[in-house]
């Protein structure tokens, strides 16, 4: 289970801090009709995994499991993204809810999903026996070799599901002062690490400052006159992976100098509060540590809201969706 952490610059003590979901059922819109569509990002999700059936009010059944070849046969989509298909790796982590574990996703929206790892159509670029999966256990992401069987939920819509590319250059706005704006999600990033100088084409002043977790939290800057700057979330570093590379995994034009190192998240790793989620961006793996542990950190700040020219889809029809072969089911649950 990862819980998210939200917290003003002056919060020194964890006995202050305060938790919020980052999937609350409020941001899905309810289709009545077995989806909901994500207000976040515009995309709308099968409430049950492939192999489940929706019931009207919850999921019935065992949802099935499949190697990735098979899952990539029947559901992936590279050309019409309004059709149900596999989802992207970046797209499967949008829902992963940070405040839960077993399952790690938001149960009032996608009752009885299993707590296992889930099959993104993303391949693992350092690795490409292996594709991305998110473990709805705890909500790890990682990869996982092809030829294992795991379970599916399809997704449709969305600006875009090419595998070409995750963060383009496009998709944000340099702001001519050290930052940049993500259109997908709305937020401001510094475009330097802690402990770097933005000098107008790069960031210098030697390498990124490491720190421990309670450092990290309580970070401030004054950055382009904004006063609010914080450590992101898991889920929000999640957003500036370019998962097509192999090493390092952010663009690096917009984040130009990223160490390939570990940068601490403000979500704290729940079976264990001594421990918090850090975005590792050698190979864009996540995993949890110890908060004394020493990493780097970049800063955000604002509230993810979704483009304003996200499509919300309506009227859809599940017919040819919900059912896979059930063959060679394995059904693995997370320790």
């Amino acid at each position: 289970m990862k819980i998210k952490l939200f917290f003003t610059a002056f919060l020194l003590t964890f006995s202050t801090l305060t938790f919020a979901f980052d999937t609350p059922t409020e941001d899905f819109i309810d289709n009545n009709d077995g989806t909901v569509t994500h207000k976040k990002t515009g995309l709308s999700w099968q409430r049950c995994s492939v192999g489940q059936t929706w019931t009207g009010s919850s999921c019935s059944g065992t949802a099935s499991t499949m190697n990735w070849s098979d899952a990539v046969a029947k559901y992936e989509n590279k050309t019409d993204c309004n059709q149900w298909r596999l989802p992207r790796i970046d797209e499967l982590n949008t829902i992963a809810e940070n405040s839960t574990y077993n399952p790690s996703i938001n149960s009032n929206i996608f009752p009885n999903t299993l707590s296992s790892y889930f099959w993104s159509t993303s391949v693992d670029a350092s690795s490409p026996s292996g594709a991305w999966i998110v473990g709805f256990s705890n909500g790890y992401d990682g990869s996982e070799s092809k030829i294992n069987y795991n379970a599916v939920r399809l997704v449709r819509g969305g600006q875009s599901c090419s595998l070409n590319t995750f963060t383009p250059s496009i998709d944000f706005i340099d702001n001519g002062n050290g930052t940049v704006i993500h259109q997908k999600t709305g937020l401001m990033w510094q475009r330097c690490s802690i402990g770097q100088t933005w000098n107008g084409t790069s960031c210098t002043g030697g390498g990124a400052s490491s720190m421990d977790y309670a450092a990290a939290i309580s970070q401030t800057s004054q950055l382009a006159g904004y006063n609010d700057w914080r450590l992101p979330t898991l889920n929000e570093l999640h957003t500036i992976v370019e998962y097509k590379n192999s090493s390092p995994v952010i663009n690096t034009t917009i984040f130009p100098d990223t160490p390939l190192i570990w940068f601490w998240s403000a979500s704290t790793y729940a079976p264990n509060s001594n421990y918090a989620w850090f975005e590792n961006f050698n190979n864009g793996y996540d995993d949890n540590y110890l908060k004394r542990g020493n990493f780097a950190v970049r800063l955000v700040r604002g509230t993810w809201t979704a483009p304003t020219t996200t499509q919300i889809l309506t009227t859809i029809d599940l017919s040819t969706t919900i059912s896979a072969s059930t063959s060679h089911v394995k059904l693995t649950t997370l320790n």
